[in-house]
């Protein structure tokens, strides 16, 4: 039910600075407004209630794929650690290969040692001059470990000699 107004009455309302408003319009409107904000907060609420949903659903998801990648790799974990064990029995029971024995450096009162024995054969046993530039008894001494099995160059018996050749005493190199 609308009342109507008295137009005198309206003009002396608007002549005192007050304006005549339609209270049942601005209701109405007010209402509309907040029913639409209300509808659009529902909206965005629901709406991140679905994201919210899709992101648990894509991470359980995730979770499941890398429950079963963490179970393959304890399969084959499992599968290399029994390799393992047999491999150790097996290599527990099978004998230790025998070792040759490793080489020894000379040291140097060995090698003094050595060398006077080679300039000692080289000058009683091969008649070696110390004192000579050329010898034959180079490529004799070489020919002659030949024929035993030992392959050594006239060049490395050659070295040795004039490195031994040192180690005589002033007389015979003189």
């Amino acid at each position: 039910m609308v009342i109507e107004l008295p137009g005198q009455l309206v003009d002396a309302v608007t002549a005192l600075g007050v304006q005549v408003v339609d209270w049942k319009t601005a209701y109405d409107r007010q209402k509309l407004i907040a029913e639409t904000a209300e509808a659009e907060a529902m909206a965005e609420k629901k709406a991140l209630i679905q994201a919210t949903a899709d992101h648990v659903a894509y991470i359980e998801k995730l979770a499941s794929e890398y429950r079963g990648i963490i179970n393959s790799y304890r399969s084959k974990v499992e599968s290399l650690q029994q390799s393992l064990e047999q491999l150790t029995d097996a290599a527990q029971r099978t004998p230790a290969p025998v070792q040759a024995p490793a080489e020894k450096s000379l040291g140097a009162r060995e090698r003094e040692s050595l060398l006077k024995l080679v300039i000692g054969m080289a000058v009683r046993g091969y008649r070696y001059d110390p004192k000579a530039s050329r010898s034959d008894a180079v490529s004799e001494i070489a020919g002659d470990l030949d024929e035993v099995g030992v392959r050594l160059d006239p060049d490395t018996v050659r070295k040795y000699l004039h490195e031994a050749r040192d180690l005589l005493p002033p007389a015979e190199t003189k």
